[in-house]
């Protein structure tokens, strides 16, 4: 019975130690900090520490496989539907009157491009200009005459599309050097 009362005793001994709020430092000779729960040295300081009783962290079921939905790419879908691009403007052999020689060039395409691929624009068979995403072209600056012009879809540097040729005829007013007469 007494071992039984002697392990109480302990127990509660232990318990209000662990609850305790109040620490004790002091310094000892060799300038070491000690830290006590009680005041054993005549030194010792009391130092009140912060209640940190904090209720216990809510129960959280545990985590279950969520389905996340990707957002399709055009990537899947664009690949099984072949792709073409048809020239809208300027239409086949259509006149442009263009006195600064600029002609603006417009197409469609039967599907959006996906990643990696680009359009580009041929001028009687030379590129003309950066391939781009986009399917609208300002050129500048064309000399008057009958023009072919061409779009391309590439893709990692392979050609998978081309639109029909068309040609365009540029009116563009042209300015003659002055001739000037000699002195008599």
């Amino acid at each position: 019975m007494q071992v039984t009362n002697f392990l109480g005793v302990i127990a509660l001994l232990f318990s209000t130690l662990s609850n305790s709020q109040t620490i004790y430092t002091w310094t000892d000779q060799d300038g070491t900090l000690h830290f006590d729960d009680a005041p054993n040295h005549s030194q010792a300081q009391a130092v009140e520490l912060p209640n940190l009783d904090q209720p216990a962290p809510p129960q959280l079921d545990p985590p279950q496989q969520v389905a996340t939905q990707q957002p399709q790419l055009q990537t899947q879908a664009a690949e099984t539907k072949p792709l073409s691009v048809t020239i809208t403007a300027p239409s086949n052999g259509e006149a442009l009157r263009s006195n600064n020689g600029a002609i603006a060039v417009q197409a469609v395409l039967s599907r959006h491009l996906i990643a990696g691929e680009q359009l580009q624009l041929t001028l009687n068979g030379e590129k003309y200009g950066a391939a781009t995403t986009s399917p609208n072209w300002q050129l500048k600056n064309i000399d008057r005459g009958s023009h072919s012009l061409v779009i391309q879809v590439v893709r990692g540097g392979k050609l998978i599309a081309s639109s029909k040729a068309i040609t365009v005829h540029l009116q563009r007013s042209t300015v003659k050097p002055m001739q000037i007469a000699p002195k008599a």
